[in-house]
């Protein structure tokens, strides 16, 4: 057997080189941040679309519901189309206005989640920020 040194034990360049995990963290840090204030306006955004979502489908629910006892208590035909014409004349009148609502608030969300990721961007553009 020889003395002679195998490769392992001799460090080169590229093994002197570790990989340290607070590196990662360092480097990215500032990323995820950003990203999280920026997802925290997404999710607002959305939650406040659902709640609107939900709030008109529960009045809908209702009026389906007081449709169809109004119909259950007419008693000719013509009762029974003012009934189904009213009934529909407001329910395109009430999704229309709820479908207004639901872009207005995809806009708003969508432009505080722009901004938000603008801010974010320029400040990670920034020295020393």
């Amino acid at each position: 057997m020889q003395d002679r040194p195998s490769r392992r034990t001799q460090p080169n360049a590229e093994q002197s080189f570790s990989f340290d995990p607070t590196l990662a963290v360092n480097m990215w840090g500032a990323c995820w941040a950003g990203a999280l204030r920026v997802n925290a306006q997404a999710q607002a955004g959305v939650g406040a679309m659902g709640s609107a979502w939900q709030d008109f489908a529960g009045r809908q629910f209702k009026e389906n519901i007081a449709f169809m006892q109004r119909l259950g208590q007419s008693r000719t035909p013509d009762e029974i189309l003012a009934t189904y014409s009213e009934f529909w004349s407001s329910a395109a009148d009430d999704c229309s206005r709820e479908f207004s609502n639901m872009i207005k608030l995809a806009t708003d969300t969508t432009s505080k989640v722009v901004e938000a990721a603008a801010d974010e961007t320029s400040g990670l553009l920034r020295p020393n920020a």
